[in-house]
């Protein structure tokens, strides 16, 4: 991403920022399956820090569920 204005800051005057990693890395894995109409999919995201003070990886879960009519 060129900028970034969560990390970045304001384009077009001073306001506070970060000092932003220029790679990141993203994983994602999941598992889906079915049960006659019914499916189910699970999947989570990791992925590296975005800056150097970032406390914790940024993670994210996802579960779908649908029916087939």
């Amino acid at each position: 991403m060129f900028h970034d204005i969560t990390l970045d800051g304001n384009t077009w005057k001073d306001s506070h920022s970060v000092q932003r990693n220029p790679l990141v890395a993203d994983l994602g894995v999941g598992v889906a399956a079915s049960y006659g109409k019914w499916k189910f999919a699970f999947a989570r995201y990791l992925r590296s820090r975005e800056f150097e003070e970032q406390a914790e990886l940024p993670q994210l879960g996802s579960l779908a569920v649908w029916r087939e009519l």
